[in-house]
């Protein structure tokens, strides 16, 4: 006889035909693209930003022509 626990996650389990491995190997991956492209996104739209902002500012060092 199964336990409570044991008879709840049973359907979690079972074969499902296949569908389930694949989700299970391919989710993680779609979710670590996923994290990877928004981080770069995000990495490249600061990057942007930063330059931006760098245009309206001369530094004195940039003023002195070199010899």
């Amino acid at each position: 006889m199964m336990g409570s626990a044991t008879a709840r996650f049973a359907p979690v389990f079972a074969h499902q035909y296949g569908w389930d491995e694949i989700a299970m190997f391919l989710v993680p991956i779609a979710l670590a693209i996923a994290g990877v492209r928004y981080a770069e996104k995000r990495a490249a739209e600061r990057k942007r930003r930063e330059a931006d902002a760098g245009d309206d500012h001369v530094t004195p060092e940039a003023e002195q022509p070199t010899p």
